[in-house]
């Protein structure tokens, strides 16, 4: 029976809004959880790598709930920032920030407001469409008062703590936003970009230093050459000139002649004319050892103190002069390129060094070039004052209490140690318009500053009832000052990861209850982008607000790319949504297809593997389908057979592996380790071992129903729609359910073993078939299980369960000397070293029922995958410890058993054609009657007929109308088997 998921799911859904299962299931628990929701824009479309993330939350939030904790899950959503700035300065045909305050702040911020809450409700519809249960309806919004008053107090605690302050420091600044970018907020393009190589002329000399830049336009802001004291420098004569470049760079200068060879100590101090006419200082040529390499260039660096962070701290180390001649908007202030875009002045620069004749030679590079995350735009790096956060004192605390965080996986927190040792001070001030207020207030005839930390703290100083926070009406409300004059707010806003950084304590709405309760997250769940930025800022202000870390685990996940590696992009045409997945296979293989995966490595994604992921729950469903159809309600006494207590022992076994995994934070290990219990354990072996049973057996129907329920409380997490739609429990959802308990003392570890063997020596026995084309309805005579005493006392103890799997006649043992054990020497010789030999000669004395997954040789332990394990001289298929060998011989019995197998198929087949459940009868036409009396009700039983009719030698179909007002559908078919040949009919009563 094929799954259909569309109408299941659509069903589930339309069930759970109408019972309010999400309300019902949200008010269960006892034990507190706080699971914190990084917050997303509202896009308004949800792509795989939110459904990824979304289903990864949903999941663990279930599970959780069924484990009994009462979980707090608001969702929330960032409001603020400049890419809602440019998408509604794109809608109104702004081009810069001068038509935003030509057009209304006012009106502007309102628009803003608007765009960031239009998509709300159409996401949180996409969210609920695939299953997430997370407090939907009462989303957090950065850009609440709640939020702004949080920021309001940690800047407050900053100051408190010493750690804000306004410095001159270079920072990247994008021409498009006109604001400065946060080193947390850049995105590296590879793109191309012209380099030049300009001469430099000692003052006083007729020689040349040659230096080599890719950005043109820093040129006016030139005030040194940088050096490396311990590099060795040479004069060369180069097409008449007389040019100095590092001795290791000077092949690069072709057919030049070396006049003289010095150390880089002799050039530190010397003067060099200005490169350009602008420039009014004296450059000089000052030492570093750091920032000289040999890895690009001539080892003679140009430096601008205002264009650069290496240059800066070059210039403070020789007191050299800042100098930053370009505004935020990415023009020159000053010098005869003023007005000008730097990137457009690029060119006339060039030109301008060509004119002097100092441009030496110019080539085009790829590099990477940092951009902004916002708009894409090019960076520039300015020096300009702003308001930071002294991150680089509180570097300590951040590294010590990253280390009391549980990351899945652990690198992740190596990576994040890796980001916290080199981040600097944060910049957390914005020259733009839609964000937290920085509340600054500043006098404006004194200069003196008040921080501002609360919306009490503010209408107490300036008298005046303070109703909104944002700009413009913010700026507004004005303090008095003790010199007379009026402090105004400065105009900035903060840097928008502020908001999110303050989420796990901004969210509850204010409640001193709430955050007592709840506080600090016990679980977030985001993509690896966020060690540079949400985890990032959080940690930051929490240390500064709390002195600790705001959360307790973290789990990283990677992203989603196609099926070869690429990111998904419209303009390459390889973008799959997750409706493109859904229409085709339903939302459960949605999910099962992404949380199946390893999540912290990026996942390529197929529609191969949403096929698979379907087919595995298309067997579940057919599991829960035959149980369905034919479980007996009997209340007999259940007498377990071995098969019976092995599922019974599997159950526990995986309940108590799911326990582990889920506590080691390893969502797909438990899933696969659920998912395969279900397919290869329950489906393939149990349902195949018992389903001549179940119709007799009460056992086996109480067995599969304390299966099937259990492991389907263990489904509901990652396949919720499937799982509720199974549920045959006495509750209205699966999700009132609690999780199963371990029940140890049912587990049996010897017989699980055992098992395993068997069913790898069915496998072997199958491949063996495949081999000879022998289809597995088809019963064989005889195998033979080649090993070592162990595997005589798996056969002993499984042997009618192989015989059952593997369609046998008869099944026997034999012990093998075949098998050979060797040491895998790539694996030992890196374990054991120099002791490599001992360990070799005494796996050399292994024997086969030694092997096993782990191995004490003495002082010794090695693992399975140690030894390389073959079979000599063997004719059929080998498995871990032995081979098997197949009969293939046929008698008369066999002839007409596997007829029969064959004439059993073609009437399903036939059957499942017409959508037939129960046959009325079914009419066979065959000489030989005493094999239908033999098989008749084998038959009758196999293909659910009510009644066989014969029609000897001829086709013809007794009809029996038994006096009803009937019409009648007859179906006829061929099928033989060697020299036996049958034809059947069916037919059935319509009305």
């Amino acid at each position: 029976m094929l799954y259909n998921p569309k109408e299941v799911e659509e069903k589930i859904l339309k069930k759970w809004e109408e019972e309010e299962t999400y309300k019902k299931v949200r008010e269960r628990g006892k034990e507190k959880f706080y699971f914190c929701d990084g917050p997303p824009y509202a896009s308004g479309f949800l792509h795989l790598g939110q459904t990824l993330n979304y289903s990864l939350k949903d999941s663990w939030i279930r599970v959780l709930r069924l484990k009994g904790y009462k979980v707090f899950d608001r969702q929330g959503y960032d409001t603020h920032g400049t890419p809602i700035e440019v998408k509604v300065e794109k809608a109104l045909g702004f081009t810069s920030k001068k038509d935003i305050e030509r057009g209304g702040l006012k009106n502007f911020i309102s628009k803003c407001k608007e765009f960031a809450t239009k998509n709300i409700s159409k996401q949180k519809e996409q969210l609920k469409d695939i299953g997430v249960w997370m407090d939907l309806e009462n989303p957090y919004l950065t850009f609440s008062d709640d939020f702004i008053l949080a920021i309001w107090r940690t800047f407050k605690k900053a100051e408190e703590k010493g750690l804000l302050y306004k410095g001159v420091y270079p920072v990247y600044s994008c021409p498009r936003c006109e604001t400065v970018v946060a080193y947390n907020e850049i995105e590296y393009k590879n793109i191309e970009d012209i380099a030049i190589y300009v001469l430099i002329k000692l003052r006083g000399k007729d020689e040349y230093l040659v230096i080599w830049t890719t950005t043109p336009w820093t040129l006016p802001a030139n005030v040194a050459v940088v050096v490396n004291p311990n590099f060795r420098y040479v004069e060369l004569d180069y097409n008449n000139k007389k040019i100095i470049v590092a001795k290791e760079l000077s092949k690069k200068f072709e057919n030049s002649q070396i006049i003289k060879e010095f150390s880089g100590r002799e050039l530190v101090g010397l003067e060099y004319e200005p490169i350009l006419e602008d420039n009014k200082i004296t450059p000089i040529i000052v030492p570093s050892e750091k920032f000289v390499t040999l890895e690009e260039g001539t080892g003679l660096v140009h430096c601008a103190p205002g264009h650069g962070k290496e240059d800066f701290e070059i210039g403070k180390e020789n007191n050299l002069k800042v100098v930053c001649p370009v505004g935020l908007d990415g023009r020159f202030k000053e010098t005869k390129y003023k007005d000008k875009l730097v990137f457009d002045a690029n060119k006339e620069i060039v030109d301008e060094l060509r004119e002097k004749g100092v441009l030496l030679k110019e080539e085009k590079i790829k590099h990477d070039y940092p951009t902004c995350w916002r708009c894409h735009t090019k960076l520039i790096t300015l020096t300009i004052p702003e308001y930071f956060f002294g991150a680089t004192k509180i570097r300590d605390k951040l590294l010590e209490e990253n280390e009391k965080i549980y990351w899945k996986p652990n690198w992740a927190k190596e990576r994040f140690k890796d980001w916290l040792k080199s981040i600097g001070d944060w910049p957390v001030s914005r020259q733009r318009y839609w964000g937290t207020p920085v509340p600054i207030w500043e006098c404006n005839k004194c200069g003196k500053i008040e921080v501002i930390g609360s919306r009490e703290e503010l209408e107490q100083k300036s008298k005046r009832k303070v109703t909104e926070l944002h700009r413009p009406e913010i700026d507004e409300i004005e303090i008095p000052c003790d010199c007379g004059g009026r402090k105004k707010r400065i105009p900035d806003v903060f840097d928008v990861w502020l908001d999110s950084g303050v989420a796990s304590w901004a969210n509850f709405d204010n409640s001193k209850e709430l955050f007592e309760k709840f506080w600090p997250a016990d679980l977030e769940i985001e993509g690896s982008d966020q060690i540079r930025g949400w985890w990032n800022s959080q940690l930051i202000l929490s240390v500064i607000a709390f002195d600790r870390r705001p959360f307790e685990t973290i789990i990283y996940h990677g992203m989603i790319l196609d099926n070869v590696g690429k990111k998904m992009s419209k303009s390459i045409g390889n973008v799959v949504m997750p409706g493109d997945i859904i229409s085709k296979y339903g939302r459960d293989v949605l999910r099962l297809t992404l949380l199946s995966e390893v999540p912290w490595k990026d996942i390529f994604f197929s529609f191969d593997l949403a096929k698979t992921a379907f087919n595995k729950l298309n067997i579940i469903y057919n599991c829960f389908q035959y149980f369905k159809n034919y479980k007996k309600s009997e209340n007999y006494p259940i007498k377990l057979q071995t098969e019976d207590k092995w599922i019974i022992s599997r159950l526990n076994s995986v309940i108590e592996k799911s326990d582990e995994y889920l506590s080691k934070k390893e969502l797909h290990n438990y899933i696969r380790e659920v998912v395969d219990f279900l397919v290869e354990d329950v489906s393939r072996v149990y349902i195949k071992l018992v389903r001549d049973k179940i119709l007799v057996s009460s056992s086996v129907s109480k067995v599969l129903d304390e299966v099937l329920q259990k492991v389907n409380i263990l489904i509901s997490p990652f396949a919720p729609f499937l799982s509720e739609s199974l549920y045959f429990g006495n509750k209205n959802s699966v999700f009132l359910e609690n999780w199963p308990k371990v029940e140890k003392e049912k587990i049996n570890s010897e017989l699980e073993e055992k098992f395993e063997i068997a069913k790898e020596i069915s496998k072997a026995m199958n491949s063996e078939r495949q081999k000879h084309s022998v289809r597995l309805r088809l019963p064989i005579k005889k195998a033979t299980v080649f090993g070592s005493t162990k595997i005589k006392e798996v056969i002993d103890e499984t042997k009618e369960i192989i015989k059952s799997l593997s369609n046998l006649k008869e099944i026997e043992f034999k012990e093998s000397e075949k098998v050979e054990i060797k040491p895998n020497f790539a694996k030992i010789g890196k374990k054991f070293g120099a002791r490599t030999s001992e360990v070799a000669k005494l796996i050399s004395k292994m024997k086969p029922e030694d092997l096993k997954d782990e191995i004490e040789l003495g002082e010794f332990k090695i693992k399975r995958d140690d030894l390389v394990v073959r079979q000599r001289g063997v004719e059929g298929t080998i498995f871990s410890k032995g081979y098997v060998t197949l009969d293939l011989t046929e008698d008369k019995e066999l002839k007409e058993e596997r007829f029969l197998r064959e004439l059993i198929r073609e009437i399903q087949k036939a059957r499942q054609e017409e959508k037939l459940n129960v046959l009325d009868r079914i009419t066979l036409f065959l000489e030989d009657k005493e094999f239908i009396k033999k098989f008749e009700d084998e038959l009758k039983k196999e293909v659910r007929a009510e009644k066989i009719v014969y029609g000897l030698g001829e086709k013809t179909i007794i009809r029996e109308a038994n006096g009803a007002p009937f019409a009648k559908q007859m179906r006829e078919l061929e099928a033989s088997y060697k020299d036996l040949n049958l034809a059947f009919g069916f037919e059935r009563y319509v009305l």
